[in-house]
């Protein structure tokens, strides 16, 4: 049986991976390196290690200097947008939150996580918050073993949503069954299931209960 529900946050329930991609290009450009927002497709969901390396080949040892011109970029895209949740997102929350409880198993930093949700509207929506705090990140599984032993709850009472295939197998890693809401990441083949729609998970988790 289906208790609860645990979201990624980035690119799953707010728009911040374009906002991100935006950001990469201004950033590229500003260092004499004019490439369009696709050219960084590749860095969501991507690893620590592998952004690492994707970032040293484009800008060398400038690489911290770079992320802090992505990171004011996003800030600011937080503090202006009029609506960061991806379509459909606040009103489906709205109608899981009767049934299950909700939790965010994310990749980002505390302060990040804690922006997104005032700015959305979420402060109460969510029973758990599992920011990244330090060692590993996805796609290893630790964050979802790590949540699951915070919320007690068991791997098969709890369902993962991912926009990423790394996202995925960092929740199926950990026992969890992952749905993948695809959008600008690949789709994952190995997913339990993948939508098109955010609005169309809770007929997915009934019927799958």
């Amino acid at each position: 049986m289906i208790q609860a529900i645990f979201f990624d946050l980035d690119g799953t329930l707010i728009d911040s991976e374009r906002a991100f991609l935006r950001g990469d290009s201004v950033a590229a450009h500003a260092m004499g390196r004019p490439l369009p927002p696709a050219h960084f497709l590749p860095l969501l969901g991507a690893s620590m290690q592998s952004e690492h390396d994707f970032l040293t080949a484009l800008v060398g040892p400038a690489v911290e200097q770079y992320k802090d011109q992505v990171r004011a970029y996003v800030d600011a895209w937080f503090r202006t947008a009029p609506d960061i949740a991806l379509p459909g997102v606040s009103q489906t929350l709205a109608t899981l939150a009767q049934t299950y409880r909700l939790g965010v198993v994310t990749s980002s930093r505390l302060p990040h996580l804690q922006l997104a949700l005032q700015q959305a509207g979420w402060t109460e929506t969510f029973t758990w918050l599992f920011p990244y705090v330090d060692g590993p990140a996805k796609p290893d599984p630790a964050p979802y073993l790590q949540a699951l032993a915070k919320a007690k709850l068991p791997a098969s009472a709890v369902v993962a949503v991912e926009d990423t295939p790394l996202g995925v197998a960092a929740a199926q890693a950990a026992g969890l069954r992952a749905v993948q809401i695809v959008d600008l990441a690949q789709p994952a083949p190995a997913a339990d299931a993948r939508l098109n729609d955010f609005q169309a998970l809770p007929a997915w988790l009934a019927a799958n209960a």
